[in-house]
């Protein structure tokens, strides 16, 4: 453990804190901060940097890296009016597109679905002019459950996403994204 110069305090503790080293120097910082950027924005931006990095994978000649489960959805947004292209995990069920929003309470991009709208799914190379809306199991447990049968028969390990408890639980937490033939 370090000391600070025998004083009996040990850096990190309630009295003598990190930020001080030896000298009362402060340590420098780094990460995030050191950017001027907040965690948030920080975690914001690497997201976006990845996104990007996806989308091209999916567009390009080695699309098949990815696109047995990932997929790019391009729509228009309904406050911004500007299209924005976004990746996620995807099923199929028959000629439809299924989509589990994975903690929907962190996201807002699935809310441009909560009525009917016009979509475009990049699947396998391909975009799809589809039809999407919201299908929320707490309201629609009969249309809801084939959706999210057909996506956790794909994706079995995203059962977890929705939390423990019952199939009758998890179908109530579900929030899915089901894009059809226009």
């Amino acid at each position: 453990m370090t000391t600070n110069g025998g004083t009996g305090f040990r850096q990190g503790s309630r009295d003598f804190p990190r930020e001080r080293a030896v000298g009362g120097e402060r340590w420098p910082r780094t990460g995030p901060s050191a950017l001027g950027l907040g965690a948030a924005s920080a975690q914001t931006e690497a997201v976006k940097s990845v996104d990007r990095v996806v989308a091209g994978v999916l567009q390009s000649p080695v699309h098949a890296l990815l696109s047995g489960g990932v997929d790019l959805v391009r729509y228009e947004g309904r406050r911004s009016g500007r299209m924005i292209t976004t990746p996620t995990q995807y099923a199929r069920m028959g000629e439809d597109v299924v989509i589990l929003v994975g903690h929907p309470e962190r996201k807002t991009w699935w809310r441009n679905f909560e009525t009917e709208r016009d979509v475009e799914i990049l699947v396998r190379r391909t975009w799809l002019r589809l039809r999407a809306r919201v299908v929320r199991g707490s309201e629609e447990p009969g249309t809801a459950r084939p959706l999210l049968d057909a996506y956790l028969d794909r994706f079995p390990r995203a059962a977890g996403a929705l939390g423990d408890g019952s199939d009758a639980d998890r179908l109530e937490r579900a929030v899915i994204v089901w894009g059809r033939a226009r």
